[in-house]
């Protein structure tokens, strides 16, 4: 990486090396009028005329600031490039129905979107733990530390000071001089606990009311069902003791009175069984049955 940042730098200076090698053999293997020989050649490369060795240190000199002067100009480049990335990240984050934070390990906060700064008010290097618990040292069940330890996300839900519960995400974020921080994201799940609270009360309530029924069902099937009981036995009793002393028309009233009491004990019996049903109370009594003479009854 830092080989990267000054690669202008060595690049003009290689290049201003190799027109320093280029100049000595063109003047020896062009200019050089007193023979071609290996003295020659280093002279030419090391040791040139002085008129020879300031041009060459002269160009040598500009090789060399063009590539500092390129690679200050790239650095600038970069510079504002990341400078404009940044303004349009905190853009976004600004605009996030959410709060957005940048803490390190010693529990500073380096960042805080807009939203944050609104609900919890400005950070400016304060302690997470004194913004949003206004505490004055770290929480006990505090996760933050596994950020910059095992540099795993985690997520979790807490209550803040100012009665909000907040789903916290956190992730691991190196930022642009590669310094490890943790950038927590907490959306506002207040309405939605809220919401789960009074769902969770309306079941109960209709729990208890569906108790209520139950039990009301139950008592008075029950008290119904004792007379029922008298009616229909002594009706019974009536047809099959003394149907010799009464006459036919009578007999027809009690069969009446009987039938629509066998009726009532049935439906009493119904109600019970679905009370016992939907109370887990009914144990069924399963068995093996022919299914075409049972339809041979209903026809017939």
């Amino acid at each position: 990486m830092r080989l990267y940042n000054v690669r202008f730098i060595i690049t003009g200076t290689i290049i201003a090396i190799l027109y320093w090698f280029i100049e000595g053999l063109l003047h020896y293997f062009f200019f050089d009028f007193e023979g071609h020989s290996v003295d020659h050649l280093v002279e030419d490369l090391f040791s040139p005329a002085p008129h020879e060795l300031y041009m060459r240190l002269i160009i040598f000199g500009l090789m060399v600031l063009f590539g500092v002067y390129s690679n200050k100009i790239s650095r600038k480049r970069a510079q504002d490039v990341t400078y404009t990335e940044r303004q349009r990240l905190y853009t976004l984050l600004d605009n996030l129905p959410a709060f957005v934070s940048l803490q390190a390990d010693d529990y500073s906060i380096r960042y805080a979107n807009r939203y944050f700064r609104e609900k919890f008010g400005s950070s400016d290097n304060k302690k997470c733990y004194e913004i949003l618990f206004n505490r004055n040292k770290p929480c006990n069940e505090c996760q933050i530390s596994s950020i910059f330890v095992k540099k795993t996300p985690f997520e979790k839900e807490l209550e803040f000071r100012n009665g909000k519960s907040y789903q916290l995400y956190y992730y691991p974020f190196k930022d642009d001089t590669n310094e490890l921080l943790a950038l927590s994201l907490g959306i506002d799940i207040t309405e939605k606990k809220e919401a789960e609270k009074l769902i969770v009360d309306e079941l109960n309530k209709l729990k208890e009311l569906d108790q209520i029924r139950n039990d009301l069902i139950r008592r008075i099937s029950h008290e119904i069902k004792t007379p029922l009981i008298s009616i229909y036995s002594t009706t019974n009793l009536l047809l099959e003791v003394y149907k010799e002393e009464f006459s036919k028309k009578i007999l027809d009233y009690i069969m009446i009175i009987g039938k629509g009491g066998e009726r009532l004990k049935n439906l009493v019996d119904n109600l019970l069984d679905v009370y016992d049903i939907e109370s887990k109370k009914l144990s069924l009594n399963l068995k093996s049955n022919d299914l075409v003479a049972i339809l041979k009854v209903v026809v017939d």
